[in-house]
Order: structure tokens, then C-alpha cells, then sequence
């Protein structure tokens, strides 16, 4: 198990950054390996789909393009929060977690929506309960200028993941 722990550390990225490739969906999500200690996930949504239009209440006239990080929660999480640095200044971003699954009927246990254009979003995580969550990384729905944007994520500790889907296309 602990070679499925996925180390993140809240701030700047003393060991670099992670990348992945993009335009991930809720039948494809990205599952993040074991980054270095310190690393931050980096993301941009410009080359995503719409794929949580009208998931957690969030009935957006406008679909906007969303990047979907597959993750499991155990025992060993310390983490408490996770931090969206958004990179793009006239982008609004949105941080959205999902329980069980990623579908119209997933629970919302956390949802970050509080800035504006520029802003950083922040989700509470220590209470999320062992099992599968979905971080989903989206365009507020007040329509900014940007329809999507670049970011990084990281939690404040241990958030641990287990690599449930591998493919090379």
C-alpha cells in the first residue's frame, strides 16, 4: 500500500512539478502517481471536456471544459485540505470533490467556488471517509472571460491513491 501513497506538500514545489496529459473524463480520470515529496500536480483545462455540467447542484447554462483526478482515501490520509493555485488571472476557478463515483447521482462532500478571475481555490478533505473521491477541476459558471485555465493542486500532507487504471494509447 504505502507504494500507492501519493505525497503531496502544501507550497512551492521544492522537487518540481507533475505534469499530465489532459482532456480526461469520468470514464477515463487521471490517477496520479507518487509524485516526489513537495511536488505539485499541474493541470490545465483547456483541454478537457464537460463532464460535471449539472453534477453537485451545479446547473450551468454554459458547458465549460474540466480536468478529473481519480483518487482513494485510507486510514494513512493526514491531509485536511487541498489548495487549487490558479495560473491564469482571468480565469475563475472551481474545485469540486466527488464520492463514490463520478456521475450525476455523486455525493459533493466538498466544492470550492469562493474567488474570483485569479483567485485560488481551497477544499476540506479531513473529513472524507475511506474510499474512491474524484477532485474535479472546472470554470465557475458566471462565464469569465476565460472559459479555462492552468493550475496546480497539492494537499497539505498524505493523501494516499491506489493506481487503479494504467493505459497507453
Amino acid at each position: 500500500m504505502k507504494k500507492n501513497a501519493l505525497l503531496l506538500a502544501f507550497g512551492v514545489a521544492a522537487l518540481g512539478t507533475v505534469s499530465f496529459a489532459q482532456a480526461q473524463t469520468c470514464a477515463s480520470p487521471l490517477t496520479p502517481t507518487a509524485p516526489p515529496q513537495g511536488s505539485q500536480v499541474a493541470g490545465n483545462s483547456c483541454g478537457g471536456t464537460n463532464s460535471i455540467g449539472t453534477m453537485c447542484g451545479l446547473f450551468d447554462s454554459t458547458t465549460f471544459n474540466d480536468v478529473i483526478y481519480r483518487f482513494n482515501v485510507d486510514a494513512t490520509r493526514t491531509a485536511t485540505s487541498i489548495v487549487v493555485t490558479n495560473t491564469t488571472p482571468t480565469w475563475n476557478a472551481r474545485a469540486i470533490v466527488l464520492s463514490g463515483s463520478c456521475s450525476p447521482a455523486a455525493g459533493c462532500p466538498a466544492l470550492a467556488d469562493d474567488n474570483g478571475a485569479g483567485g485560488n481555490e481551497t477544499l476540506a478533505v479531513g473529513s472524507l471517509a475511506a474510499g474512491a473521491y474524484y477532485l474535479v477541476i472546472d470554470t465557475s459558471g458566471d462565464v469569465p472571460s476565460d472559459a479555462c485555465g492552468s493550475f496546480t493542486w497539492a494537499a497539505n500532507g498524505i493523501l494516499p491513491v491506489q493506481l487503479t487504471n494504467f493505459s497507453i494509447d
